[in-house]
């Protein structure tokens, strides 16, 4: 394809995937064209002086990251190279990944792929920088206040669990492949937390998925289900943490099990949550947390393959 429609595709394939992850607010082309006074920019001049450009467009419009997707030739017969970087731009660290690819379609495989591996070498970095942002947010200490009225239900009723589990789900086949079967098919849902830590949570739940990924003993459910779910119910997965409500939206994923969990601060003590609980009979499989001193958070991020152990201690043979 042209180096244009290249580069309106990678934009595409890449804003959508990284807003399905809640963890990023994406700035608009209108305002990088606002920054660039509408000047149009060459490839090679964005790279130069190792991304000089690309970092201050980027400091212009407040970002905190810059990514940058490329395309380059590989060698004879095996197709472009397309590879991933992510630069900080407040500390200068870079992360990135790159791998083969050989038709156009699998443009959008490139990216969800090419991404997991740059989340695995960057998200600790993600994390300091999402709770520098949020330690700027006053988190309430919590207060014990009267239960507050519920609100009124909805005209529209909840179909029963029975209906949802029965409903479709797109880009998600009941069978499983050949390579999943025996495997147990799991939802790892975003952890609930107050404003201020809520970005952290959405890094730590990826996290998990990722250590539960390494036990080859589950099928995640993947977000574009989920967030097709969410939408069907009006909901929001931050907050997700009525058990019921998590197996009706889990039944109607085709999943058997479900994960669940809190990021809270109690006083000067950091705490995160998570239950492990089975769809059909709604009952508590494994429940595990970890904690931490506020300011050393970072410490979640490396306690999470602990988490992960305990989630599934009653798996080992």
């Amino acid at each position: 394809m042209s180096h244009e429609e290249f580069a309106g595709q990678s934009y595409i394939l890449t804003e959508k995937f990284l807003r399905q992850t809640g963890i990023y607010e994406i700035v608009s082309p209108e305002e990088v064209s606002a920054a660039l006074k509408g000047k149009r920019i060459d490839g090679w001049l964005w790279e130069k002086d190792d991304w000089k450009l690309a970092k201050k467009v980027g400091m212009d419009v407040w970002a905190d990251y810059v990514m940058i997707v490329e395309r380059n030739q590989g060698a004879p017969g095996s197709g472009p190279i397309l590879s991933l970087t992510l630069i900080n731009l407040e500390n200068g660290k870079k992360f990135s990944c790159s791998g083969y690819a050989f038709r156009k379609d699998q443009q959008k495989e490139f990216v969800r792929e090419s991404y997991g591996a740059l989340f695995k070498e960057a998200k600790g970095d993600l994390l300091m920088t999402a709770l520098k942002k949020g330690r700027r947010i006053v988190i309430p200490e919590p207060v014990k206040a009267p239960k507050p009225v519920k609100a009124p239900e909805p005209v529209k009723a909840q179909e029963p669990p029975e209906v949802i589990a029965q409903k479709p789900v797109a880009q998600s086949p009941n069978q499983p492949a050949e390579a999943d079967k025996g495997k147990t098919r799991i939802i790892v849902y975003d952890f609930d937390s107050l404003k201020g830590l809520d970005v952290a949570a959405l890094i730590l739940a990826e996290s998990l998925r990722e250590e539960m990924l390494k036990f080859g003993r589950f099928v995640l459910v993947n977000r574009e289900d989920m967030s097709q779910a969410l939408k069907e119910f009006q909901l929001q997965q931050s907050g997700l943490t009525d058990e019921k409500q998590a197996a009706d939206l889990g039944k109607w994923l085709t999943a058997e099990e479900a994960i669940t969990g809190k990021l809270s601060a109690l006083g000067q003590t950091i705490v995160l949550q998570t239950k492990r609980i089975n769809i059909k009979t709604m009952g508590t499989l494994a429940a595990a947390s970890v904690k931490c001193r506020a300011g050393n958070e970072e410490m979640l991020l490396s306690n999470i393959p602990e988490l992960a152990g305990k989630l599934t201690a009653n798996l080992a043979n």
